[in-house]
């Protein structure tokens, strides 16, 4: 072999040592992942000019110049034999279509060929203006629902379950501007609204989520122990006036006596202690939710960054900690499977309770029932609107962090879809629930009917 042929084995042996440190994900930083990047081009763009000045060289046996040529970043070697239309160039093609060395050429080189080859071939899934046009007027119309909400709320006094539909408006509000530049990015497979938009989009996510999923379930709660107070007041009620009158005025009630001389007959008052304010209050579940959507956000506005695989591919991740896998798990339980647990358990009891029609019929409030069935009717919404995307999110975070290379980053046709799929359907809900609280609350509903509602019912 002459001094250029070494030359030539040297600088792939420069190629395939870089080639091992492609796979950045794991340890290495952003600014030597780029660096990384610009060299193992560098060194491709050499290899191939070494491949098109031997490829005529008369030395070099056919198995050798293709073992070269594919270890060269394959594709360039290819593209080159390509140009030249030289005798025998089908038949060279065909056998090394046919008698490709896998062993020779770098296991980390083929996986970064093949993101390579992913995200050049990746395009938008659905029209940009349609999306967008799409995009716009569900979000839209959710702000304009969630703000006439907010709206309507503040201008009466507030208590118990309007003051949890409230909170709720506002956690919609931030969880519909978050998704819109997720379903672009998830459309083009590439971020592109910075790094602080990174930063500003994962942390906000993953805070007005796990507020929404939270309050939906406080609301059920809420509703539920309601319902129960107002079933023990039903309850003491009936056996009061089974008993005897002069009984029950002996039992339960205190007789205050007064006179102002002995000629007239003492006045007697009667106390009733026995009526108590029924209202719960909504204080420390709301302090608890919106504590835990903070707690949780945190490591997402403290670790997200962007990251460029290719020259026109921007992920929006999180810097990888040797807890990452750690942390999505303990994300999974409080914004998945908890959630889903206390809402599962919530709606059988409310379904349990709107069956039992001797005791609507006996409750006094509306607004009690109204609230067990809007309770309903949140869960519902949530599990076939909000869940699909929690799990595909689960499953794509944790399948990322088993799997720890490049590709793992990049999203194929089938995963975008689903996630286009499930993230249209959480946007859609956060129009769906603040319709629901006006058509099935009737004191919202007379907010929005007649624009004045003094008396409020305490729920």
């Amino acid at each position: 072999m002459n001094l250029n042929q070494y030359a030539a084995l040297l600088l792939l042996y420069l190629h395939t040592r870089s080639a091992r440190t492609l796979p950045f994900v794991d340890t290495q930083s952003e600014y030597l992942s780029r660096r990384t990047v610009r060299k193992r081009t560098c060194l491709n763009k050499i290899l191939c000019v070494y491949v098109s000045q031997f490829r005529d060289n008369k030395n070099w046996s056919r198995r050798q110049f293709r073992a070269f040529s594919y270890a060269a970043h394959g594709r360039s070697g290819e593209s080159l034999l390509k140009k030249k239309n030289h005798r025998g160039t089908a038949e060279n093609a065909g056998d090394a279509a046919g008698a490709r060395p896998e062993s020779l050429i770098p296991t980390q080189s083929r996986t970064a060929d093949a993101m390579s080859e992913l995200a050049r071939a990746a395009e938008p899934l659905l029209p940009p203006l349609a999306l967008a046009a799409l995009v716009a007027c569900v979000a839209g119309a959710a702000a304009l629902a969630n703000c006439s909400i907010l709206a309507a709320l503040f201008k009466t006094s507030r208590s118990g379950l309007l003051t949890i539909i409230l909170q709720l408006a506002i956690a919609d509000f931030i969880l519909g501007a978050t998704i819109g530049p997720e379903l672009w990015s998830f459309n083009t497979r590439s971020w592109v609204f910075g790094d602080p938009g990174c930063v500003a989009y994962r942390g906000l996510n993953v805070f007005a989520s796990t507020a929404s999923s939270y309050l939906v379930a406080t609301i059920a709660l809420h509703s539920l122990a309601t319902i129960n107070i107002e079933e023990k007041a039903i309850t003491k009620r009936i056996k009061r006036s089974e008993q005897d009158e002069d009984e029950e005025i002996r039992s339960s009630r205190h007789s205050l006596v007064t006179s102002s001389d002995f000629s007239t007959p003492p006045r007697t008052m009667n106390l009733d202690y026995r009526l108590g304010d029924h209202r719960i209050s909504v204080a420390q579940p709301s302090i608890f939710v919106w504590v835990l959507a903070i707690s949780l956000s945190v490591p997402e506005f403290v670790l997200a960054t962007t990251v460029h695989l290719d020259q026109n591919v921007v992920v929006c991740t999180i810097v990888d900690t040797s807890q990452r896998l750690h942390m999505y798990s303990i994300l999974a339980v409080f914004n998945l499977f908890l959630p889903l647990l206390i809402m599962g358990t919530a709606g059988v009891l409310v379904i349990i309770k709107l069956k039992l029609k001797k005791l609507l019929s006996q409750i006094e409030c509306f607004e009690s029932i109204a609230a067990l069935k809007l309770s309903l009717w949140l869960i519902v919404v949530y599990m076939f609107l909000c869940t699909p995307r929690s799990v595909v999110t689960a499953y794509n975070i944790y399948s990322k962090s088993m799997q720890g290379n490049v590709t793992s980053l990049v999203q194929d046709n089938d995963t975008a879809v689903v996630n286009i799929a499930t993230s249209g359907a959480y946007i859609v809900s956060t129009l769906v629930r603040p319709l629901l609280s006006i058509t099935l609350l009737p004191h919202v509903r007379k907010l929005f009917s007649f624009g004045s509602y003094t008396q409020t019912d305490n729920v």
